[in-house]
Formats: C-alpha cells, structure tokens, sequence
C-alpha cells in the first residue's frame, strides 16, 4: 500500500515584494523564494510596510526608507519605530548611514538583518490569521493600507 505524503507547494517570485507574498500565500503556496530583502539592502533602503504588529503607516506609500539620505545622517531613530529585530535595537538611523557611506559591511548587514525581519514578521503574522481562519480579512487590510 503507498502511503500518500503532503508536498509543498513551491514559488519563486524574484524581486516581488510583500503584496505578492501574501497573494501567493492566499493561493495556496507553502513556500515562497523572494530576494526582496537582498534587493532593497542592495540599493540602502529599509522597509517599513506594516508587518501585522505594530504601528500602521501612515500613507500609502510608506513602505521604505532611504537610509543612504543624508536627511538620516544624525538621526537617532530606529530604522522603524516598534522592530524588534537587532539593527532597530541596538542601532539608529544615523549610525547606519554612516556605515553604509563608509563602506563599512556592518551598515548592509543590519539593514539585511532588519529587511528580513520585516518579511518574516509579515509571514509570522499570515501564518496566525490562517490559523484563525482570518487571513483574507488581514490581506485586504494590508493591501488596503499600501500601494506596493
């Protein structure tokens, strides 16, 4: 007798960022291979979508920050106010930016540390809206509150 095993179900969305990983989510996908983090990391941006938890932005379009901008370069901000990943905690805006001016590595490995965080936080929190069956309802929400 063959005994029949789950599969997961695989995508690779490439540089598509947060909408479609909940889209693709919403469609069934169990696992989904984005380089998202790496891509906005490569150009000095750190996301700030909302991520399920937290504080809701503000506009549509509030979704990164350019933190090679000078306008950052004594700013003692978190990257995002409410992260918990290690960058917003124990790093601000404006040492960042100077790291990354510097061509310093550290600088592009806690704006990676922090642009993962994000995504995963995303996941964590579709993950707890499938599991009470409210996932739809959060996804309309979130793309309700941004136009990426």
């Amino acid at each position: 007798e063959i005994e029949e095993k789950p599969f997961l179900r695989y995508v690779n969305i490439g540089t598509d960022g947060p909408r479609s990983v909940l889209r693709m989510i919403s469609t069934g996908f169990d696992l989904i291979d984005t380089i998202y983090p790496y891509v906005l990391t490569k150009f000095g941006y750190a996301s700030t979508f909302w991520s399920g938890k937290g504080r809701k932005p503000i506009s549509k379009t509030e979704t990164k920050i350019d933190v090679r901008s000078l306008k950052f370069r004594t700013s003692k901000e978190p990257l995002m106010k409410g992260c918990a990943c290690y960058a917003c905690k124990n790093h601000s805006r404006g040492y960042i930016n100077h790291l990354i001016h510097s061509r310093e590595m550290l600088g592009d490995s806690l704006l990676f540390i922090h642009n993962m965080q994000q995504l995963l936080d995303l996941t964590s929190a579709a993950r707890k809206h499938i599991e009470t069956e409210s996932f739809e309802s959060f996804r309309t929400e979130w793309e309700s509150l941004h136009e990426v």
